[in-house]
């Protein structure tokens, strides 16, 4: 450049309007460019932005946590150690908390119904008992055992309860067994009979457990299964008495009456005191057949029928006997024994007075 022309060329003393102030002579500082310093602005505000934007992250972080404790179940009262070492992160803490305390992580965990009900069940007890020991029981028509009956493991549902005995109207019931326990009270009631009650004798008396209840021929109906006493009797026959066993249903009872006078035979050793003169003879008195009898190879001896017997009467020690029409006779035990001249009295006494 030519320093000569007047278009290059700057005089040296001409002031530096960016400079007003500088001495002259003073060299001048070069002035910074408008370039730069936009630069150096837009580096601030990006450090800027990127710290806001981490303080937004760590508050957004911190607030994201806190919600999330309040919506989980607690686990610092399911694990105390959990919540003493417990550290605020930006991350999610479910991992953080599993791995601390495995006992946290199922106790937030909410139980299942399944896990915590028991199993229903689905079996029950069904107890049977009669008032009549030893009646079969029966479940839907299966006969299972005898009174009282239990079972505990029948199946829910219903059932058909059936109690029964010989001698018994059965007894019958349905029932619902569930969880509950179920006793069936079973009351069995003695099946009535009928006896039909003929004699050899017409009109003989019948007594049924020592109560009069007719004459024969006879019909006892409502009578009870069991054992019962039946007596049939009539003037100048013995008395017929029989225990009988009495089932449900009718049965026919044929009594045979055998008659007082027919049936005696009864006999005793005696002596006869004569009433002249001294001495004793001695013999049987004898009682059957409608006859007294004295049998004896003395003189005295006798036979009479019943009906020809004036009197018959019994002494402290002697048996006094006086023939209608004939003698009179002292009779005592051959050997004094007067209980057994007694008994003969007691046992012919009646059959004379009905001959008489």
């Amino acid at each position: 450049m030519n320093d000569k022309d007047p278009q290059t060329k700057k005089p040296a003393d001409q002031p530096n309007p960016s400079q007003p102030n500088l001495p002259p002579g003073a060299a001048a500082k070069p002035a910074v460019s408008t370039k730069t310093a936009r630069k150096g602005a837009l580096a601030v505000v990006l450090v800027a932005l990127v710290l806001v934007s981490l303080v937004l992250t760590v508050v957004g972080g911190a607030v994201w946590y806190w919600m999330k404790l309040r919506t989980s179940p607690p686990v610092a009262s399911a694990s105390p150690e959990v919540e003493e070492d417990f550290v605020v992160e930006s991350e999610p803490a479910e991992d953080t908390l599993a791995e601390a305390s495995p006992e946290a992580d199922v106790v937030a965990e909410p139980e299942t119904e399944s896990a915590t009900t028991p199993a229903a069940p689905t079996t029950g007890t069904l107890e049977i008992r009669s008032d009549v020991t030893g009646a079969d029981v029966f479940l839907n028509g299966k006969r299972v055992g005898t009174a009282p009956y239990k079972a505990s493991d029948l199946t829910f549902g219903k059932y058909s309860v059936k109690v029964e005995k010989a001698g018994y109207t059965s007894f019958e019931k349905r029932v619902e067994l569930g969880a509950k326990p179920q006793v069936v009270r079973a009351k069995l009631v003695a099946a009535l009979a009928t006896l039909r009650v003929e004699a050899n004798v017409a009109g003989a008396k019948v007594f049924l457990d020592g109560e009069d209840r007719g004459t024969t021929p006879l019909e006892l109906s409502n009578v009870s299964p069991g054992r019962h006493v039946l007596s049939v009797g009539a003037d100048g026959y013995e008395t017929r008495t029989e225990t009988l066993e009495v089932e449900s249903g009718k049965r026919d009872v044929k009594v045979d009456l055998v008659s007082e006078v027919a049936a005696l035979n009864e006999a005793v050793a005696v002596k006869h005191k004569h009433r002249i003169g001294i001495g004793s003879c001695e013999g049987v008195l004898r009682a059957s057949a409608g006859t007294l009898e004295y049998d004896s190879p003395h003189k005295d001896a006798f036979s009479v029928a019943l009906s020809e017997v004036e009197s018959f009467s019994l002494g402290k020690e002697d048996l006094s006997v006086k023939v209608r029409g004939g003698g009179s006779y002292k009779f005592n035990e051959r050997n004094d024994n007067p209980a057994a001249l007694a008994s003969f009295h007691e046992r012919v006494a009646p059959s004379l007075a009905k001959q008489n």
